[in-house]
């Protein structure tokens, strides 16, 4: 949650980021401490996907498909991966339980 929170605090640096480098520095960003910071943020991310295990990985997937249905604003990417990413570790869950049950 913490992980969550803090990027949706930098989404909006984050869409300046997208912009490239050189753009980002004119606008008046520090593209070093942004990047430091954000790096930061994915370590507290990945941390709690290796506590998901293995089955974590499925939800890899899941912004490249977000991205395709709300486009490439971040604050809009992030709440829609933090819905769909549990909907799909939900999903993938059930139908594994369902296939692999020995009734």
């Amino acid at each position: 949650m913490l992980a969550l929170g803090l990027a949706l605090v930098s989404a909006r640096q984050l869409n300046v980021l997208t912009l490239g480098e050189r753009t980002a520095s004119s606008l008046g960003m520090s593209v070093e401490r942004v990047r430091f910071g954000l790096s930061g943020v994915a370590v507290l991310a990945a941390a709690s996907v290796a506590a998901a295990g293995i089955v974590g990985s499925a939800g890899l997937v899941v912004p490249h498909i977000v991205r395709r249905v709300v486009g490439n604003d971040h604050k809009r990417l992030l709440v829609g991966c933090a819905v769909a990413g549990p909907a799909l570790m939900t999903a993938t869950d059930a139908g594994a339980r369902l296939a692999l049950s020995p009734a």
